[in-house]
């Protein structure tokens, strides 16, 4: 990567005062963020503390995390350390790179895990590309970045225009994020995902927030021009369509013309290679989750019956509760509550247990008249099939559009994804 040289000193005078950022969904401020830059012995270090207060489904909900970057004079990472927490969860990932490998250990409430994730190229933080973008002008290249909320490490682009100030377009996990930054390399105005705007204010205007927080789930509702009374018992879905969605044996896109319909596993419901590793966040090889999984599916006759179980055993334990969280499948077994995304990774992480291949599908779903952001699960029985544990449903309804499967680096996507979603409905069928 030709732009990422051996630079200067970042000015010391930046490193004298926190940098103060409003955050805001649409009009609504609903957070701030705080950012602080220091010299050490052998390069930098950069903090940041991002505070946000959201409405779930009527409930406000509270999140806080904090990170802090060690890098070398290039601005290469060095060691790192991530902080999360909310009403359902506390986790801490210590991060150090060694020899190209960059070792991660992660702590939460429930336990402890740690990963080797191979490093082809030095790794950066999204923190410091304007700085480095301010020292080399002009260029449109890749970095390998990594994302402390989703515990990854993947490939962005990066873009500069230059005018009065540069304007950043970064590509990363499927999302874009635009930043625009003075000839300091100090951002000036952030905009992410969704519309969510970061923009640079005094202290004391930063951290005023709304006295309202915004419904979240609202504001990412797609609405439709059909109201269906019993979107649980659909069995066929018929819509024109304007987006990106997942295609498969359930799911297929015709020109503007999308199809979805349950499927069913055939007998003997036979597996497949693939699709039962553990992850940091999805502990399939953890002892408790393996213990509990074949106690749940104990007399079961086949793999269809296990998977019954498991739905329907996930359904009753999870209670039904809108948080903000980085989920963990010990975490829920711990804490026993959790939105969609909480059902969704302990009933992997279980199916996995048992070596049923298992996914995580991160969509939308028809309730109280539109499509809203939903997260279920699919197991390779003879055939992909799709359940969801949230609603109780051994076979998901056809309502349960797909559009990006995998775990949190993935599921990012969907933010970038919901906002270009049109949907009219055509024909339904129960």
């Amino acid at each position: 990567m030709k732009y990422f040289y051996e630079m200067n000193v970042i000015p010391l005078f930046l490193c004298l005062l926190p940098y103060w950022y409003g955050t805001y969904l649409g009009e609504t401020k609903v957070g701030y963020i705080r950012r602080e830059i220091d010299t050490t012995a052998v390069g930098y270090k950069f903090s940041e503390l991002q505070h946000i207060e959201l409405n779930m489904m009527g409930v406000r909900r509270v999140a806080t995390s904090f990170v802090i970057y060690y890098t070398d004079k290039d601005l290469k990472i060095n060691e790192f350390t991530f902080e999360f927490k909310s009403e359902a969860q506390h986790l801490i990932c210590e991060g150090t790179v060694e020899d190209k490998v960059l070792l991660l250990d992660i702590t939460t409430d429930a336990g402890h895990s740690d990963k080797r994730v191979t490093l082809n190229e030095p790794l950066y933080a999204l923190t410091v590309l304007p700085f480095i973008a301010v020292r080399e002008g002009n260029f449109t290249d890749r970095c390998l970045l990594f994302d402390p909320t989703t515990l990854s490490v993947e490939y962005a682009t990066v873009n500069i225009n230059r005018g009065d100030t540069l304007e950043l377009t970064i590509n990363f996990l499927g999302t874009t994020t635009r930043m625009w930054v003075d000839p300091t390399g100090i951002v000036l105005k952030e905009e992410g995902p969704m519309g969510v705007l970061s923009k640079l204010e005094p202290e004391s205007l930063a951290m005023k927030l709304a006295g309202e927080t915004r419904e979240i789930m609202a504001f990412a509702a797609i609405p439709t021009n059909v109201t269906i009374s019993h979107p649980r018992r659909v069995k066929y879905l018929k819509a024109i369509v304007k987006g990106e969605f997942l295609q498969d044996e359930r799911q297929t896109l015709r020109g503007d013309t999308l199809v979805v319909q349950v499927v069913e596993p055939i007998p003997p419901y036979q597996l497949i290679e693939g699709h039962t590793e553990a992850t940091p966040l999805i502990q399939a090889d953890d002892p408790q989750i393996k213990r509990l999984a074949r106690k749940i599916t104990r007399w079961s006759i086949n793999n269809w019956s296990r998977v019954q179980k498991l739905v329907h055993w996930v359904s009753d334990y999870v209670e039904d509760f809108p948080t903000v969280s980085v989920p963990s499948a010990v975490d829920v077994l711990k804490w026993k509550k959790g939105d969609c995304n909480e059902h969704a990774v302990l009933f992997c992480a279980l199916a996995r247990a048992l070596g049923i291949p298992c996914e995580i599908v991160a969509g939308i779903v028809y309730m109280q008249g539109g499509f809203y952001y939903h997260a279920w699960n699919r197991v390779y029985l003879g055939r992909w099939v799709d359940v969801d544990p949230t609603f109780d449903q051994v076979l998901a309804d056809a309502t349960h559009i797909g559009l990006v499967l995998g775990g949190l680096e993935h599921q990012a996507k969907i933010m970038e994804l919901v906002g270009k979603i049109e949907i009219e409905i055509l024909e339904y069928r129960e």
